[in-house]
């Protein structure tokens, strides 16, 4: 029996094209699904959206048209010409992947998100930074609890974009860039912990950084940089181009007020 990746992979054939029935990437009955799919708990419909998106945005941003109708989800047939020499309608390409794109995400909105083994430790409280609102905290099980240097904490993660999609989005100040034509946005999703993690503007109190996932490649693990004890409040940067483009909320954290850890 085909696993997941590979039915993903029989649907495309050496051309580029889609060379088999869509049918052919939804699970069947006596497939055992997995617990969770692109970061998230696995739903039927997340996978098929999905799917269908990675085929619509190929047709659409490299031109590699499905060999056949029957190679889209009927929903998306109507786009196939019947003249194989007809050029596509871009227009209603991008339509379609606009409408399937937001689909999948009202899909992520409503599943819960796959956690690591900290997340329970993990709490969100106001921020050390004056003026930035809520932050992320280890809270350990007593003082001594101590998060080793390289644990990954949580995930960032979201609803998926494209870059072209991404122009869209009115509020772009949780957007992040994961790799490829990537973006994730956890803006609409407060139950991602890691979207409440701060720059302190101060490289001398982060404690963690991004990873991004190179197997999945919708998220970036939030790793941490130096042991970090109960009570510590989690921080990252966000890198010059964030900050080129987003005002600055609060004010740069001053190493000597950082909370100091039970030690």
């Amino acid at each position: 029996m085909l696993t997941m990746c590979e039915k993903m992979a029989s649907t495309h054939d050496e051309s580029g094209g889609c060379g088999t029935s869509f049918a052919t990437t939804q699970l069947s009955s006596s497939d055992i699904p997995p617990s969770h799919f692109l970061g998230f708990r696995f739903s039927q419909s997340l996978w098929v959206n999905w799917n269908r998106l990675q085929t619509l945005e190929k047709w659409t941003e490299l031109a590699i048209r499905p060999s056949t109708a029957e190679a889209c989800h009927p929903a998306d047939r109507h786009l196939f010409p019947s003249d194989p020499n007809h050029i596509d309608d871009i227009v209603a390409l991008n339509r379609q992947c606009q409408t399937v794109r937001s689909l999948l995400n009202q899909e992520i909105s409503a599943l819960n998100v796959e956690t690591t083994e900290w997340e329970p430790y993990l709490v969100v409280r106001p921020s050390q930074i004056e003026s930035a609102g809520l932050g992320l905290f280890f809270e350990g099980v007593d003082d001594n609890h101590v998060l080793p240097t390289g644990s990954i904490l949580c995930y960032y993660t979201g609803h998926i974009h494209s870059h072209t999609s991404s122009r869209t989005l009115t509020d772009k100040c949780y957007l992040m860039w994961v790799c490829d034509d990537i973006l994730v946005d956890p803006g609409p999703l407060p139950k991602i912990q890691a979207r409440y993690i701060n720059d302190p503007l101060n490289e001398d109190v982060i404690n963690c950084r991004y990873v991004p996932d190179r197997k999945l490649k919708v998220r970036s693990a939030v790793v941490t940089t130096r042991p970090i004890f109960s009570g510590e409040e989690l921080f990252v940067t966000y890198g010059e181009a964030y900050w080129n483009q987003q005002p600055i909320v609060g004010r740069p954290l001053n190493s000597a007020r950082v909370l100091k850890p039970h030690l």
